[in-house]
Order: C-alpha cells, then sequence, then structure tokens
C-alpha cells in the first residue's frame, strides 16, 4: 500500500514538473514570436534591409518554429540578428511618429532615393502601400524612380501596384518626365502606357504641357506614335497644338499620324477654333508642297478665311 502511494506521488510529481516546463515553454515561445517581430519592424526602418529566412514580421511562424528549438537556440537567433541590428541603426522618420504605414511609405520613398531594390521589396512585402499618394508623402516613389532612371525599381514598382496618375505636389504627367530626357527610353515609355500611364492627363500643379504636345515639338515620331496608338487626344495643349508643331517642322509623317488620329488643323490658342494662327498659315511659311497639301486635303483654313 505504501510503495503504491509513493508511485503515485511520483507520478503526479513528474506530471506537474512536464505542465510547468510546458507552461515555462510556451510563455518563452510568446516572447522569443514577439521579439522576432520586433527585430524584424527595426530591420525594415535601417540603412541595411537584411534578407532571409531569418527576418519576417510573421508572429505565428516565430511561435511554431519556437516549439523545436532549445532554449539555446532561442538566445543564439535573438543574439545574431541583434548583432545585424547594431550595425545598422535604426533611422527616425520625422513626422511619422508611431503611425506604422506612414513610417513604411517614408522609407520607402527612401530607398527608392537610394536606388535600393532590396529594401524597396522588404518594404513592399512588409505592407507599403504603393496605390495611394497621401498629401504629407513628399514625391511619388514611381516618379522619383523614372526621375532618377531607376528603371529596375520602376518595373518592380509597377508590377506591384504603383499607379502612375499618382503625383505629389509640382510633380509632371511621368510620360513628360521620361519625354524630357534628351534620349527618350522608348522601352519604358512604352511599358509605362502598357501599365495604364494616361496621356491626356497634365501634372498637380505642375505648368508643363501634354506628352503628346512635347513629343511633337522634339520631332520624336516614335513618342508621338506610341501616344497616339494608346489614345492621346492631339487637341489637348496649353500652348500650341502638335500639329502647329509638326507642321511648323515641316514633318510630313508626324502631321499625318496626328491628322489620321483626329487632330483639328483649325484649332488655334487654348483649342478654341479660328484664334490666332492656324497650322496652315504655319505650312505656308515653313513646310513643303506635301504639308500643305495634307493639310488642305483635311479642310484646313487660313486665319484670314478662318471664322
Amino acid at each position: 500500500m505504501h510503495l503504491q502511494r509513493a508511485i503515485l506521488r511520483l507520478l503526479i510529481s513528474v506530471v506537474l514538473m512536464l505542465s510547468i516546463s510546458s507552461i515555462a515553454t510556451a510563455n518563452e515561445c510568446l516572447a522569443y514570436a514577439h521579439k522576432s517581430v520586433e527585430q524584424n519592424s527595426r530591420n525594415l526602418f535601417n540603412q541595411c534591409g537584411f534578407h532571409g529566412s531569418q527576418w519576417s514580421s510573421d508572429f505565428n511562424r516565430w511561435n511554431t518554429e519556437c516549439n523545436s528549438m532549445s532554449g539555446r537556440d532561442r538566445r543564439h537567433r535573438l543574439q545574431m540578428r541583434e548583432g545585424f541590428l547594431s550595425q545598422c541603426p535604426t533611422v527616425a522618420y520625422s513626422g511619422a511618429g508611431r503611425n506604422y504605414q506612414r513610417k513604411l511609405s517614408l522609407a520607402l520613398l527612401k530607398a527608392v532615393q537610394e536606388g535600393s531594390l532590396r529594401r524597396t521589396e522588404l518594404l513592399v512585402q512588409a505592407g507599403a502601400n504603393l496605390s495611394a499618394q497621401p498629401q504629407w508623402l513628399p514625391a511619388s516613389p514611381l516618379y522619383t524612380a523614372i526621375k532618377s532612371k531607376s528603371y529596375h525599381l520602376v518595373r518592380f514598382l509597377l508590377r506591384n501596384g504603383a499607379k502612375s496618375h499618382l503625383l505629389a505636389n509640382g510633380e509632371m504627367n511621368m510620360l513628360s518626365l521620361l519625354l524630357q530626357s534628351q534620349d527618350t527610353n522608348y522601352a519604358m515609355f512604352e511599358f509605362l502606357l502598357q501599365n495604364g500611364a494616361n496621356p491626356n492627363l497634365l501634372g498637380k500643379q505642375a505648368d508643363v504641357d501634354y506628352p503628346l504636345v512635347i513629343a511633337a515639338a522634339k520631332g520624336d515620331f516614335r513618342s508621338a506614335d506610341l501616344l497616339l496608338r494608346y489614345k492621346a487626344d492631339p487637341n489637348l495643349y496649353l500652348g500650341r497644338s502638335a500639329l502647329q508643331l509638326a507642321v511648323e517642322q515641316d514633318h510630313y509623317p508626324l502631321s499625318r499620324a496626328l491628322i489620321q488620329r483626329g487632330a483639328n488643323p483649325n484649332l488655334g490658342i487654348g483649342g478654341k477654333r479660328c484664334d490666332g494662327i492656324m497650322a496652315l498659315d504655319l505650312a505656308f511659311r515653313n513646310a513643303q508642297e506635301r504639308v500643305v497639301d495634307l493639310l488642305m486635303d483635311n479642310h484646313a483654313l487660313a486665319q484670314r478665311e478662318c471664322h
């Protein structure tokens, strides 16, 4: 009888010890998971942006993984990550406060400004919102990438939801931005159009004309032809029309393409009919006979005839 009681007490003690051990392990795993997520958050907002399986914001993943680890392994992993983080102090983003999404957006813009595809990828994976351009964000990440000619970043941002019509104050249409380069990157230009860039939008508080007008002013037939194929309106302009600019350069292929896509030869200042000098007047002064004939065949009028 005494032996049975002793065995029972021993079994109860073992069960209690296992329960206490299990509770301790569960608490340790929760602490490990919380610390791992916190370390990854710091990793997102530093200058290094470490990659790999040791960096994740997935709390459940860390908690599950912990169950198969010894206490020594947990301490080693945490210390290892802490050592990496100590090499790259966290960057403070002024104005972000505790707003996590705002910090992500500011960190993303900084990563793009520095041309870091790796950090950009990390921040997008962490949830940085590419489909919005809040007023407090000083520049569009996509616009910034185009301006700095970081075309690998442009492709990544567009493929992950960035929108070319989302602009900060003072930014022009992104197509116009590309056209302002001395040598237009036609592959990137078409890639923007394929991904929804609108050729009929102006910039945001930027005094820059429509992309088609800029292309015509450069005599850039290839860009103009692409824009027309993507439904650019040849009758939208701020100063002088694309047709007037093409005629003035005696650019017959461009003039013909514009006429074929609906350019009105009798529009003048501000898009008003018969207001100011007409395309035909410019043709008489600057162009050869075939441009004059093209305009007259399409009912173009000179200023003195137009009313």
